[in-house]
Order: structure tokens, then C-alpha cells, then sequence
């Protein structure tokens, strides 16, 4: 085991490292399997640890990022979105905990396992992430998430009433929680991972506001990513694509015949290059149970 560490909520006070592989990590963070200590004073699985690393303390800008992702999580309770638990925010130590029986990335799931994704498992994770996105965008202080994409959706060892495993919208780094409801947040132009800048919205890619309409851009791709099976301009490079969005044209590859044929014009109208285009996400959402 590795340390163990308090975390603020009296009823579980003590986590240790479950694992010393981590399912993520890059220059600020990392994201690793926890153990946590409930009331009976036994150590649970479930659990994941999201640590500042120590380069990172260095500079405020991450810090003041990491917060405002505890922020946003201790706000959230839906069954598709990773639950908080705690969080440790101190000089030399900055870590929070979520609940979540992780298995794996949709993105994994998707590359290990591409047979598994038929019309049925399509649905059921589209519609998932959906009532997640609704939830996020039907609350008193709007949550825009920023960067809905595979990746950042964990599938976990639970199952639903059709036998489908529930997946649940996490990583929220780079969001925004909006107080009143307002349809946009503060610019964001660091896209500095190659893999999120393909699942930006176009104008966010030309450096204008994350809004609710970017966010619902990010969604319809990721259910494109699961139908396809493929990464977003997977042909292409980031410069190319840079070059295009600069031309007002952007090379995604929508099909035209789809199983279920409805999700053809879920994709059609959903990723529309005009933000005021796209439709409102219980308009999404209904189409797609309706599937």
C-alpha cells in the first residue's frame, strides 16, 4: 500500500493507494485506484485518487485549476457522473476522491473491444452521457464541462437493468460552473493535449467561449466516436485541421446512413458549424431514447 492520507468527510477518513499504476497521468496530475476507510474501519475498493504532482504545486495556475475541479465535483450528485468524496487542499498536498468503480475508458473499451459496441451498447452509453449533460446544463449554476469526450468517460464494473455496463462523465478540469444559468464561460485556448483539441467544437478551436453549445458539440462527437469506432480527423494532423477550421471548413466525416438511421440526423444537427444551430440537450436526449 501506498500512504495514506485524511480527507475531509467524517465518515470516511482515511485513503490509501490502491495501486501504483495509474490509469492517467501527464505533467499535473495523476489518477490511480484508492482504498478507502469506512466506518467499520476496513479499507474499500472503488475508489479513485487524483493528486497534484509536485512539479505541478510550482505554479498556481495549476493549483487554482485543481480547485476549481473539487469545486465543480462537490457540487454534482447523478448516477453518470463520478461521485466526490473528499479532498485534502493543503501547501504540499492536493488531492481529492471520487467514487467510481473504474474499469476502464469508453476510449479503451472502444479500441480493446470494438465488437462489443453494437446498436444496443451505442445507445445505452450515448443516452448515459446525455442525462449526465442534461443534468449538468438543467441546474441553477450551469456546469460546462469543456471537454466531453471518450477519454474522459468511465466505464465502470457496474451494470444497469439491460445488463449494460453504467458509465459516468468525469475529469472535469476544464470546466466552469455558470451561477444563473448563463450560456458561456471564460475563453479557453490552452488545448495543449492533441486529442482534446480534435474533440473541441469549432469556434472553441478558434478560440471563442465554451458554452452550452460547445459542450453539446462534444457530446454528438462522442456518440460519432462510438457509432465509427474512430478517432475524430483520425487522418489528418492537428496542423492540417488548424489550417481548416482557419478556412471555415471542417473535415468531419458524418455518415449519412446510420444504425439506428436516426442517429444520422442527431449527428447532422448536432454538430452544425453554427453554435445556434445545434439543438438543446432534452431535445437530444429524447431522440435518442426514442431510438
Amino acid at each position: 500500500m501506498g500512504d495514506n492520507y485524511v480527507i475531509r468527510r467524517a465518515e470516511f477518513v482515511e485513503i490509501t493507494d490502491a495501486s501504483s499504476d495509474h490509469i492517467r497521468k501527464d505533467k499535473r496530475t495523476i489518477l490511480k485506484r484508492a482504498k478507502v476507510k469506512d466506518s467499520t474501519d476496513d479499507f474499500q475498493s472503488g475508489y479513485l485518487l487524483k493528486e497534484l504532482v509536485n512539479q505541478a504545486l510550482r505554479k498556481q495556475r495549476y493549483i487554482s485549476r485543481f480547485t476549481n475541479e473539487i469545486a465543480v465535483y462537490r457540487g454534482l450528485h447523478h448516477k453518470n457522473i463520478a461521485t466526490f468524496i473528499g479532498s485534502r487542499e493543503e501547501q504540499k498536498k492536493y488531492l481529492f476522491v471520487l467514487k467510481c468503480d473504474f474499469r476502464c475508458t469508453a476510449w479503451d473499451l472502444l479500441q480493446n473491444e470494438p465488437q462489443e459496441f453494437d446498436r444496443q451498447r451505442v445507445l445505452c452509453f450515448s443516452i448515459q452521457i446525455s442525462d449526465a449533460v442534461r443534468y449538468l446544463q438543467d441546474r441553477e449554476d450551469v456546469v460546462l464541462h469543456g471537454d466531453i469526450r471518450a477519454h474522459n468517460v468511465f466505464v465502470t464494473n457496474q451494470r444497469n437493468h439491460q445488463n449494460q455496463p453504467i458509465v459516468q462523465l468525469a475529469e472535469f478540469s476544464h470546466s466552469k460552473a455558470i451561477r444563473g444559468g448563463d450560456s458561456s464561460s471564460t475563453t479557453t485556448n490552452d488545448a495543449e493535449a492533441d486529442r482534446r483539441f480534435r474533440c473541441l467544437a469549432p469556434e472553441v478551436m478558434s478560440g471563442k467561449e465554451v458554452s452550452k453549445a460547445s459542450d453539446m458539440w462534444g457530446l454528438i462527437l462522442f456518440i460519432l466516436v462510438l457509432h465509427t469506432k474512430r478517432a475524430p480527423y483520425h487522418d489528418i494532423t492537428k496542423a492540417q485541421l488548424m489550417k481548416e477550421v482557419y478556412k471555415g471548413n471542417l473535415p468531419l466525416e458524418i455518415p449519412k446512413e446510420t444504425d439506428p438511421p436516426g442517429l444520422a440526423d442527431v449527428f447532422r444537427e448536432g454538430l452544425s458549424m453554427e453554435p445556434d444551430e445545434r439543438p438543446g440537450i432534452r431535445q437530444v436526449l429524447s431522440k435518442l431514447q426514442a431510438l
